[in-house]
């Protein structure tokens, strides 16, 4: 009887023991170029697959790689919660909400968030903007009923001598009269004689000086404004913008605590589609995958800034008190420490020199 409680605890332990010499179920979301999921041709590549297969070569035991694929980060942590899948790899940031969760392994990438706006943001024209602004057809309006009001002054009073009677004709030599006076040009083609008239001259001419000096200010106001509205070159310059972040992300909760209006969507092409539509100043996400991903599209529209903030570390996942993590850990670890070749080489694979 003892023999046989023995041979069925020593049973037990090996079939314990090669669970997962078998088969392997990793959960992977598309996140390039750290998980790429090519439907087109039914192929899975990226960093994090090369890293894991030089995991699994550091078990010692021949296991082969089932994946199950999610469509995005929400859905991907919810079969890894779920023990639906052994282990999962993507391009997961390990944060405290998701370790409450799942069990992360060691780090594995340390990367950053990155900024992207749009590139015709700051070079497109401003001229309709400043036309088509408030301030600057306000100012335009004052301009005209001033131009307006002196010029029937000074027809009024200098007509059929220094000006025509014609209203028309009068009107039109008062309009330059007034025009000429006040930007101090001074043809001399019309020249107030009547005492009156010079009255009207002088209140034309400081009166011309004011109009200007609010006219330049509105004008450089609008400017400003133009310049400022989607000035944005680091994290500093999001606040008071539209930023848009994939939900449920490290970038949306960085973006929260940064107190900046963000805009939620589901994928990288859709915020990429809001900054050309203009309806929002950025986009954040991750750094490394916004460089492949602009690296592929090759968009002129479209540009990464040369500022990252927020760094964070990417893990692999597990279900809680996975017996797998510590063994994959152990993995992991070594191949960090002690295979820098390979990992050079996985690095120039996917992220080039």
């Amino acid at each position: 009887m003892r023999f046989n409680k023995v041979c069925f605890w020593l049973l037990a332990i090996l079939l314990s023991s090669s669970v997962y010499s078998k088969e392997l179920k990793v959960g992977i979301k598309h996140s390039p170029p750290f998980v790429i999921i090519n439907s087109s041709t039914n192929t899975i590549t990226g960093y994090s697959i090369d890293l894991l297969q030089e995991i699994v070569k550091n078990l010692g035991t021949p296991i082969e790689i089932s994946y199950h694929v999610s469509p995005d980060i929400i859905t991907h942590i919810e079969a890894v919660k779920n023990a639906k899948v052994d282990l999962g790899i993507s391009a997961t940031t390990i944060n405290s909400e998701r370790e409450g969760v799942v069990d992360f392994s060691q780090p594995f990438y340390t990367a950053s968030l990155g900024i992207v706006i749009s590139s015709k943001i700051g070079k497109k024209s401003k001229i309709p903007n400043i036309i088509l602004s408030s301030d600057f057809l306000s100012a335009l309006f004052s301009l005209f009923l001033y131009l307006v009001f002196f010029a029937h002054l000074f027809w009024i009073v200098e007509r059929g001598g220094n000006l025509s009677d014609n209203y028309l004709r009068g009107i039109g030599q008062g309009f330059w009269w007034t025009i000429v006076t006040i930007s101090t040009v001074g043809y001399g083609d019309y020249v107030p004689k009547k005492p009156l008239g010079r009255v009207i001259g002088g209140l034309t001419i400081f009166s011309g000086i004011m109009l200007f000096s609010f006219a330049t200010a509105s004008l450089t106001s609008v400017l400003t404004l133009e310049s400022l509205k989607y000035k944005i070159s680091g994290p500093n310059d999001l606040s008071g913008h539209r930023v848009g972040v994939i939900d449920e992300t490290t970038a949306e909760e960085v973006i929260q605590k940064m107190k900046v209006t963000e805009v939620t969507v589901n994928t990288i092409e859709e915020g990429i589609q809001l900054l050309k539509e203009n309806k929002i100043a950025a986009f954040v996400h991750d750094l490394p995958i916004l460089q492949y991903v602009l690296k592929e599209k090759n968009d002129p529209t479209i540009t990464l800034l040369d500022s990252s903030f927020a760094p964070t570390n990417y893990g692999i996942t597990f279900p809680l008190k996975s017996p797998l993590r510590k063994e994959i850990n152990f993995a992991l670890l070594t191949v960090l420490e002690d295979n820098e070749v390979f990992l050079k080489k996985l690095s120039k694979k996917w992220f080039g020199e």
